[in-house]
């Protein structure tokens, strides 16, 4: 039954390829869940190695000569969304928790202008084995090395160094209840 699925989804996928823009460069045997959005503009870029699973609800955005790579054996839970304008490369056999959110770029805003409908935009690389944990976002021009641990809810931008784990410190303050 597993293998119907799979034969299912791929060719849901190839159909979404032969109508969108941009350039597809994706084996055939995907495990992307149908509800999974996929929006490729002119010139973009669109690399899928070989088993890649993206479960429902994701959000694909590749923008006018972006460029994005996912590697081999990497998993994406539910709800990620990756917003592409520049590039935006993740390595081999990572996995990717629930509501992941990865952007390689911010909107453009001025005192006068308010915010435009513009893009700055950094590269983003994610190294091979590494584990992002749910509710993570990502940043434009963060790199982050190969087999690193990104905890939940972490807002993540700039460097983090190969085999490093990162976590967000939040102190839960626990008291006894009051009669008022």
């Amino acid at each position: 039954m597993e293998y119907i699925k799979v034969i299912y989804y791929s060719i849901i996928l190839w159909l979404k390829k032969i109508m969108k823009k941009g350039n597809w460069d994706v084996s055939f045997i995907q495990d992307i869940h149908p509800f999974v959005k996929i929006t490729t503009n002119t010139n973009s870029f669109f690399k899928l190695a070989k088993h890649v699973i993206i479960e429902r609800y994701g959000n694909i955005f590749i923008g006018k000569n972006a460029i994005l790579e996912i590697g081999k054996n990497t998993y994406f839970n539910q709800g990620m969304v990756i917003s592409c304008q520049k590039e935006v490369k993740i390595g081999e056999g990572c996995l990717f928790g629930p509501s992941v959110k990865i952007y390689d770029n911010n909107h453009k805003f001025s005192k006068n202008m308010g915010v435009l409908y513009k893009f700055k935009a950094e590269s983003i690389s994610i190294g091979d084995h590494c584990w992002i944990a749910s509710n993570v976002v990502i940043l434009k021009g963060t790199h982050i090395g190969k087999n690193c641990v990104i905890g939940a809810n972490c807002v993540i931008s700039g460097n983090i160094p190969d085999y490093t784990i990162v976590r967000q410190k939040d102190n839960l303050i626990i008291e006894e209840m009051r009669e008022n």
